[in-house]
């Protein structure tokens, strides 16, 4: 919870002379009280080039994904429709947005089935650190890391 205050203060100026009250200054007490959204950054083309992806369909995809998720779960539902919509507004083939979504699970970026995906809260959240941290304890998410040798040329 974040908050805001402003002072307050009352200020009458007096007529010596007359007594009278020639100007009134006030600033009222706020106190607000709001939650403020949290979130994190992910740079998905780094990332992605831990994680060996290679096609632009997949950072379209896990950007899309990471956009829908539930706050503060990271789940997603991605219906037949949901999906089409989704392969619209990404420029993505629909027949083969389940081999994108195999290459996200394959490289433990989601896991899932069905429509029904959770983002790995090691690399992507959306919300509250506290829940983040909970989710991480309770599901035991592993972040794992393959590296491969690229051959150098000789010149």
């Amino acid at each position: 919870m974040g908050k805001y205050f402003v002072k307050s203060n009352t200020k009458e100026h007096r007529d010596q002379e007359t007594g009278e009250v020639t100007t009134i200054e006030q600033e009222k007490i706020l106190s607000i009280k709001f939650k403020g959204e949290e979130f994190y950054q992910t740079y998905v083309g780094f990332l992605a080039k831990l994680y060996g992806l290679e096609h632009v369909s997949d950072y379209r995809l896990i950007t899309k994904i990471c956009e829908i998720a539930e706050y503060n779960t990271g789940k997603v539902s991605i219906s037949a429709g949901k999906r089409q919509l989704i392969c619209q507004e990404l420029g993505l083939n629909t027949t083969n947005f389940s081999k994108y979504v195999k290459r996200l699970k394959e490289n433990s970026l989601i896991t899932g089935d069905k429509g029904e995906y959770q983002l790995n809260p090691s690399l992507f959240w959306k919300g509250e650190q506290k829940v983040r941290a909970q989710v991480l304890k309770d599901q035991g998410f592993n972040l794992v890391i393959n590296f491969r040798a690229e051959e150098e040329s000789e010149d």
